[in-house]
């Protein structure tokens, strides 16, 4: 009679693959890397189970594309280790959204198949929207982004958005009711440090 083996008890292994849809290039730092004000407002907005964490500068290089990145993988890992399959995407769609917003202008002006991406983004427990406001925002692009992000509002689904404007200027560029209800998530004001030339950590 065969003996039965034990089962391991040690977290599955996040696949290889795991951020396939972020940009390797954002993927270069450990989250601790990041300005402990940052990790602060993180925890907070986790913590006090806010909508939207606004991670902004005019300076570009400040990390604010790595730190979204980083607390996506990090999201998913934890979900890898709570023994969540992968892909993650299906079903269920609970394994977060990257959305980069200049890389999908094209695709919001697809009539056709924008509607499905926009119901996976709408209802991801977990959405990143890379570089809101930047590109060529036409009325229907704004209109579009704005009609999603007020669904994500309205349901508490927690999205971290990066830009290069204060919250004054996006209501300006986008829409002023959009900015007021950023104002109820967290904000961070991600300085002028180039860190392409000062890497964190």
């Amino acid at each position: 009679m065969s003996e039965k083996k034990e089962e391991s008890t040690a977290p599955p292994t996040p696949p290889t693959d795991l951020m396939r849809d972020v940009p390797p290039r954002y993927l270069t730092h450990q989250i601790l890397a990041f300005p402990s004000d940052w990790l602060a407002a993180l925890r907070k907005c986790m913590g006090d189970k806010k909508w939207a964490l606004y991670v902004y500068s005019a300076q570009n290089g400040t990390g604010k594309s790595c730190f979204a990145a980083t607390i996506l993988q990090a999201y998913r890992t934890n979900l890898i280790a709570k023994g969540c399959k992968w892909p993650l995407y299906e079903p269920g769609n609970q394994g977060g959204r990257w959305m980069s917003v200049p890389a999908w202008i094209s695709k919001v002006r697809d009539l056709e198949r924008w509607p499905a991406h926009r119901e996976a983004f709408a209802t991801t427990p977990m959405l990143v929207i890379d570089d809101l406001a930047a590109g060529r925002n036409t009325p229907y692009v704004v209109e579009e982004l704005v009609f999603l992000l007020m669904r994500r509002y309205e349901n508490n689904l927690r999205t971290i958005i990066t830009s290069n404007l204060p919250l004054a200027q996006l209501a300006r560029a986008m829409d002023p009711r959009l900015a007021s209800r950023l104002q109820e998530g967290i904000l961070i004001q991600a300085g002028t440090v180039d860190w392409r030339s000062k890497p964190p950590g």
